[in-house]
């Protein structure tokens, strides 16, 4: 066989433009003819059919090539390898399969795209699973300190944080940036991760490189839910965050910062037994700008409740 017609044997079948049945047989055809030829065609053009196979999820192909030849298991090129991209497209079968062959499920260098990451990734729940389950690190991170916690948590995969936490992923590790899974939801607006995250008392007070709260992001972008959920969280409110606000969500922290500020006033005076209307009177002068009528009955209910204690 010669190389023009091999690389035309080989072209043909990364377009995978019919049935698995023929892709087995296809592939039978394609080992046949290199076990018949030079050993360099396998190492140079096997491996890319080999990838293909495990990115469509194909794995009657993938068991056939891993039979004629076990050392493509690990191959990497170009970061790719054959469980990088089952994992990526999120092919159950197909990885368990890479894994019973004994196949590496961490890798260390920089060049090297880490199945876990890429599962988390495309919320690949089942995979993130089996890959766990092989001994998958789950404190994996890549070049810029992304952890498979943060690219599932950024991306909403809601199923896929809770596993990962399951498997003791660390909820407050950060990235090259200083921001943490839950910054990564909340600046998105994943409501439902940030829930699950907050239960799973992720920090509310992180501050990142740039010197910006949780709070900053969700409150630039006017997502309402999201500032709720932190600022119920007792989130650190700042000018800057509150500078950067929409008028919705500036509204919202102006109140929560009141609320907190006649909290304070309420513990202090508690111990002097002032009556109530007095710690009305001096926090409404205190702090008048984001006073309002919710916020003083807010107190006033929360001041009551601490003089019958």
């Amino acid at each position: 066989m010669t190389n023009a017609t091999k690389d035309s044997f080989l072209g043909t079948f990364k377009t995978f433009s019919f049935s698995e049945s023929a892709h087995v047989q296809f592939a039978e055809q394609v080992i046949s003819a290199v076990q018949s030829d030079d050993g360099d065609f396998a190492s140079d053009k096997i491996f890319d059919v080999f990838v293909k196979a495990a990115h469509l999820g194909l794995t009657n192909v993938v068991e056939l090539f891993l039979k004629f030849n076990k050392d493509l298991i690990d191959v990497v090129v170009n970061g790719h390898s054959a469980i990088f991209v089952a994992s990526c497209a999120g092919h159950v079968e197909t990885v368990v399969c890479l894994i019973d062959n004994n196949c590496k499920v961490n890798y260390t260098r920089p060049w090297q795209r880490i199945p876990l990451l890429a599962a988390a990734r495309h919320g690949h729940k089942k995979v993130v699973e089996k890959l766990l389950a092989a001994k998958a690190n789950v404190g994996t991170a890549n070049g810029s300190g992304h952890t498979p916690l943060y690219l599932a948590a950024i991306n909403g995969h809601e199923k896929v944080v809770q596993v990962l936490l399951a498997a003791n992923a660390d909820v407050e590790r950060a990235d090259i940036w200083g921001e943490t899974a839950l910054f990564g939801a909340a600046h998105v607006g994943h409501e439902k991760v940030v829930k699950i995250l907050l239960d799973a008392k992720a920090s509310v007070d992180k501050v990142n490189k740039r010197g910006h709260t949780i709070l900053f992001r969700p409150a630039g972008t006017d997502d309402e839910k999201v500032v709720r959920q932190l600022v119920a969280a007792r989130a650190t409110i700042t000018s800057q965050a509150i500078l950067n606000a929409t008028p919705n969500t500036r509204d919202i922290l102006a109140r929560a910062l009141e609320w907190r500020r006649l909290f304070e006033v309420a513990i202090v005076l508690h111990p002097l037994d002032l009556p109530v209307l007095v710690v009305h009177k001096i926090s409404h002068s205190l702090w008048s700008p984001y006073a309002d009528a919710v916020s003083r009955y807010c107190a006033w209910n929360l001041f009551t409740k601490i003089k019958r204690t």
